[in-house]
């Protein structure tokens, strides 16, 4: 996997080899990002793949899907309950990761920097991301095909392609010296009168502005989270004005006028990602044997 989500770690871990988060929009929800796609299987659980070759070419059939095994599931379920802390995680409710697959891709190459495109194709569009392959097979490209079957060999690849949807925190902070600020207020200044006298702050520098923000985070979120720290600063500066008697002005203000004004948001992050896994993978044990049919040979 390329690109695996940018998340906390306090909120996020690697069990099972399957990377999963807390939702941190939905109480008791954990999402689950499948590490490779896996293959559609026939009713004994073997991969539904087959490479029909009627020499000098072949057809390579084969479906795929992008999720995670039933059985791997329940080990992440068990494990997060193992772990949980306080009764509102003893019963966690496992989804897939928000995703827009754009495409899957059937790949090989005759060297391992110049993969050959077999076949792309859009998905079933929801989860499990279902897909099937019926991809023509030159004759220069079939021995490194039909070694996926036959040899363990890896360049041959089963890839989905895509975004990560997320909801990840954004902060934004004020901070200051607002001494120079109140002596040019007066002791019960109006929202309005703040908010400038807080501009004007950022403007000359005597105030700063920090946004700390993921990866690929929308620019109307930044710029919204910078506003809501503005309007905290603003009432900050109302409520040190009045707090203080006009006396305080000549005399300087303690610590309690040193600004800080923090703001948080949620931003709905895209992350670009891509899955693999070689095909020989599906067929453990020389397995892979069973799934060529030569047409036409003796």
């Amino acid at each position: 996997m390329k690109n695996q989500p940018a998340i906390s770690s306090a909120e996020a871990r690697t069990i099972d080899g399957v990377f999963v988060y807390r939702d941190t929009q939905r109480p008791g929800t954990w999402r689950y990002v499948p590490p490779f796609p896996l293959p559609e299987t026939d009713t004994q659980g073997r991969p539904m793949a087959r490479l029909w070759i009627t020499e000098p070419a072949a057809i390579l059939q084969l479906g795929a899907r992008w999720t995670v095994a039933p059985a791997s599931l329940d080990r992440i379920r068990q494990q997060l309950i193992t772990e949980a802390c306080n009764p509102a995680d003893m019963d966690p409710n496992l989804q897939p990761a928000p995703a827009s697959i754009t495409q899957a891709s059937l790949t090989t190459a005759q060297e391992a920097d110049n993969p050959v495109i077999l076949a792309s194709s859009t998905t079933s569009g929801v989860p499990p991301w279902s897909v099937i392959f019926n991809a023509s097979v030159s004759p220069p490209l079939l021995p490194m095909v039909r070694a996926a079957f036959e040899d363990d060999d890896e360049q041959t690849l089963v890839s989905y392609h895509g975004e990560f949807t997320q909801w990840l925190p954004v902060k934004a902070c004020i901070t200051g010296d607002a001494r120079q600020e109140l002596a040019q207020l007066p002791p019960f200044p109006s929202a309005e009168v703040a908010r400038k006298q807080v501009d004007r702050a950022l403007e000359s520098g005597r105030f700063k502005l920090s946004v700390e923000s993921p990866p690929g985070a929308a620019e109307a979120d930044l710029q919204a989270v910078a506003e809501e720290a503005r309007s905290i600063a603003a009432s900050l500066l109302t409520s040190m004005a009045a707090e203080n008697s006009p006396d305080a002005y000549s005399l300087g203000f303690p610590d309690s006028a040193r600004m800080k004004a923090i703001a948080h948001r949620q931003t709905n992050a895209s992350v670009s990602f891509t899955s693999s896994i070689p095909l020989c993978r599906w067929f453990p044990n020389g397995t892979g044997c069973e799934h060529v049919n030569e047409i036409g040979q003796g």
